[in-house]
């Protein structure tokens, strides 16, 4: 008997005709083969599920820079998805980019893909032995596999620390850097002062060695500092998930061993 995938809230959640394509389309070869049965109405009750969840809170952020987990332990973050974003001033909800645009190829597939990567997890993909180029956590950093986590991009840097997607903001009157870095979203758990002054891009100078006064308490209208480049880093996330997710035939055959496994 194969083994059943529960897809529990599948249809609440946004493009769900697309997201359940692209999760058919990878998990063919298993199904093919007689190793697994999809129920993409969640009533089977199976020891393997995976749940779409959304939560009406998430709709009255302004600004979620910190952003959370898309997905974890079967469960699929579909609020989360719809709401993470990038603001050149988090107070003003204007100036804010959403990661993924209520679009079939955007949010439709960040939600299939992730649901995949859940999937991959639970079917054995979850250790540096799972496949080759796989991390300690079953992770690549290939944007053509569900299995991508961000950070193993080679690309990928953090919000507060990534130069090569900034632009450079004129000082205007009255600014500050402290008042700079909290608009842009750098306080709390995502970053401080301190990280907007060690800002630098492609080897040039850091925010501290662009100002004059070499004082971060001083600092002059006219003079330019680097501040994340809110378009620009939305477009490369927005790139990343914009890529067909397929597993490779060594993950497809990893998990039909664990699947046939006693």
């Amino acid at each position: 008997m194969p083994a059943t995938l529960d897809l529990i809230g599948l249809d609440k959640v946004p493009f769900n005709r697309f997201v359940r394509r692209e999760i058919e389309a990878a998990l063919a070869p298993l199904v093919a083969t007689r190793d697994l049965r999809i129920d993409f109405d969640g009533r089977s009750k199976s020891v393997w599920s995976i749940q779409f969840l959304r939560d009406a809170k998430f709709a009255q952020m302004k600004c979620w820079v910190r952003g959370a987990p898309f997905g974890f332990n079967g469960l699929v973050s579909v609020n989360v998805m719809e709401r993470v974003n990038y603001c050149e001033d988090v107070e003003v909800g204007s100036t804010c980019r959403l990661r993924y645009r209520r679009r079939e190829n955007e949010l439709g597939r960040v939600i299939a893909s992730t649901a995949l990567h859940e999937i991959g997890h639970m079917f054995g993909l979850t250790d540096a032995s799972s496949y080759k180029g796989a991390d300690s956590a079953g992770h690549t950093g290939d944007p053509r596999n569900p299995m991508l986590d961000y950070p193993n991009h080679k690309d990928y840097r953090k919000y507060t620390k990534d130069g090569r997607l900034a632009k450079l903001r004129v000082i205007q009157k009255d600014d500050t850097l402290s008042g700079i870095a909290s608009q842009i979203g750098f306080r709390g758990n995502v970053g401080s002062v301190r990280d907007l002054l060690k800002l630098r891009a492609d080897g040039g100078p850091t925010n501290e060695e662009r100002i004059r006064s070499k004082d971060p308490d001083v600092i002059h209208p006219g003079e330019k500092i680097l501040v994340p480049d809110v378009d620009a880093r939305v477009a490369w996330f927005r790139l990343l998930e914009s890529y067909e997710k397929r597993y490779t035939k060594a993950q497809i055959d990893r998990m039909r061993r664990f699947l046939r496994s006693p």
